[in-house]
């Protein structure tokens, strides 16, 4: 559903008014495949994501080469079905795969250029890889046989073996040093939280006086972004840190519900927003300081697409978003 007329008058209020410059937009969904997902950019412009393979009817990951031109299906471990939403500047990509019968999905690395995925972890062990660092260390989360528990993991360069860490982490970003974001199931909430390097230690991030806050992306002056609900807990919230961490506060997006998944160096950051649960999901484009725009008034798309999600940004500006349309785009700024 289209916004209200009274919403488009509130996009166009000044507080909210941000100079940007328009973008172009490339449909990067691989040839025969469709109900796409995009995930991480790099800062060649290549695009990780997955997309049904309508000829199969199955999921595939897939890597677009630079620029988001031309993409390479991702295969799986002996299964149906693969997943890559992590990426970094050597092109390594990171996601899941599902083994021999489909009895589950491993964690996997897909180095730059290949097409077969490498698993992370035991081999018997249901797992996920979320994100990778520039350095190639992984971080996501695997079961462990012992206690049936979701351990998060990070591994150490290019070495596969993953170090086992605390049940109840999410990990959703990876700093070179080891750092990451991390969500902690604690029972009763959800907390957003920041390790230290080489993943040790746990500061948890304030909240917006509601129960649960998810941490999902971070910058690498440590700067996290997320979404946080508020105290009576009936509006979701997308947020931002200080560097560090320190700071946690609403980014200040319209509507009951958004979220912020990415942030890069510039302090750019990219998500979405709805006004109401009747009303669909529009990407944006923000400043750490508040200033956002829709993406919509931003670029030119085929007639009667929108942007429903934007899911990440490089330090080029370039951004990674998912149409009405089921189409993946890569969005360029305009010179």
């Amino acid at each position: 559903m289209r916004p209200l007329s009274w919403v488009g008058a509130l996009l166009a209020l000044p507080l909210h008014a941000m100079a940007a410059a328009g973008y172009s937009a490339l449909d990067i969904t691989p040839p025969g495949m469709s109900a796409c997902s995009p995930g991480a950019v790099n800062a060649q412009g290549q695009v990780a994501g997955h997309a049904r393979l309508d000829s199969l009817g199955v999921q595939r990951g897939f890597v677009t080469g630079p620029g988001g031109v031309g993409a390479r299906l991702i295969g799986t471990l002996g299964g149906s079905h693969s997943y890559v939403s992590g990426l970094n500047d050597r092109g390594q990509a990171v996601g899941q795969a599902s083994v021999a019968g489909d009895a589950f999905q491993q964690a996997i690395l897909v180095e730059d250029g290949a097409t077969k995925p490498t698993p992370i972890g035991q081999a018997a062990a249901s797992g996920y890889a979320s994100a990778v660092s520039p350095k190639g260390r992984v971080v996501g989360g695997a079961q462990d046989p012992s206690d049936r528990l979701y351990h998060a993991f990070i591994t150490r360069g290019g070495r596969l073996t993953p170090r086992q860490l605390d049940a109840g982490l999410t990990p959703t970003a990876v700093l070179s040093d080891g750092t990451m974001a991390v969500t902690v199931d604690q029972g009763t909430a959800m907390r957003a939280a920041i390790t230290g390097p080489d993943a040790s230690g746990l500061t948890l991030l304030g909240t917006l006086g509601g129960n649960n806050t998810f941490a999902l992306g971070m910058n690498r002056s440590r700067v996290v972004v997320g979404f946080a609900s508020n105290a009576g807990e009936s509006r979701t919230q997308a947020f931002v840190t200080d560097p560090g961490g320190a700071n946690l506060r609403a980014l200040g997006l319209p509507g009951v519900y958004s979220l912020a998944q990415s942030i890069n160096a510039q302090g750019k950051v990219v998500g979405f927003y709805t006004i109401d649960w009747t009303d669909g999901m529009h990407a944006y484009v923000a400043k750490v300081d508040g200033t956002w725009k829709a993406l919509d008034s931003l670029v030119t798309l085929p007639s009667g697409v929108t942007l429903q999600q934007a899911w990440s940004i490089n330090d080029a500006g370039q951004i990674s978003a998912k149409g009405t349309d089921g189409r993946c785009y890569l969005l360029t700024p305009l010179p």
